[in-house]
């Protein structure tokens, strides 16, 4: 019976396997150098602090009212969706010590975002001249419902559905986020131009 492989063939042959192994690894080499970076658009936050202290986050952003059209099943339009405009605010993100975080991963679309930061520990406070319904602990997603310019309504959107409270000549703003177990936080605004990536570093 005749071997397939002598000695040699064998050895030759792993020599091939190897430069051919070789070959991929500088080619995919080559790709990942000539490949573009990725370029980061959104909102990004950075703990760059001395202390050891872990940064909690809350963000306040405008959002342009926008309308969806669903079609039926001959392409016809069927249903107009209409998205008021509102402002939002979302908490918490925490931020260790020397770590960033995008609260916001597209190109960004407004001049001015709001935001609240603060550590447990209370060595940070970055509190601003804004007053924002809000909270310093635990996670939340409050709405504020505008008509006419006007803030009108205050919405909490829980896991399990979404409690209101009005704004209105009888109840101010500080007293309908009271009556959601809310407070007024200090935001402060930051001002990205026509940037669609902005980055805020916290620091001493």
């Amino acid at each position: 019976m005749k071997k397939l492989y002598t000695q040699s063939g064998i050895v030759s042959r792993h020599g091939a396997i190897s430069r051919f192994l070789w070959g991929a690894v500088l080619l995919a080499s080559a790709l990942a150098f000539m490949a573009p970076e990725t370029v980061f658009a959104g909102l990004k936050f950075c703990n760059r602090t001395n202390g050891a202290s872990t940064l909690n986050l809350a963000l306040a952003y405008y959002n342009f009212g926008t309308s969806y059209i669903r079609s039926s099943k001959d392409g016809s339009p069927d249903l107009t969706i209409i998205v008021q405009p509102r402002w939002t605010i979302r908490s918490h993100w925490e931020i260790p010590q020397h770590e960033c975080f995008a609260v916001i991963d597209y190109d960004l679309d407004q001049t001015h975002y709001y935001y609240y930061a603060y550590s447990q520990d209370d060595l940070y406070n970055y509190s601003g001249d804004y007053q924002v319904c809000g909270r310093r602990y635990g996670h939340f997603h409050i709405e504020y419902k505008i008509d006419n310019n006007k803030l009108v309504q205050i919405l909490d959107l829980k896991p399990w559905g979404i409690e209101t409270a009005s704004v209105d000549a009888e109840t101010n703003l500080e007293n309908a986020c009271t009556d959601l177990g809310y407070e007024l936080l200090p935001f402060n605004q930051v001002n990205v131009g026509d940037a669609k990536d902005y980055t805020v570093n916290f620091t001493d």
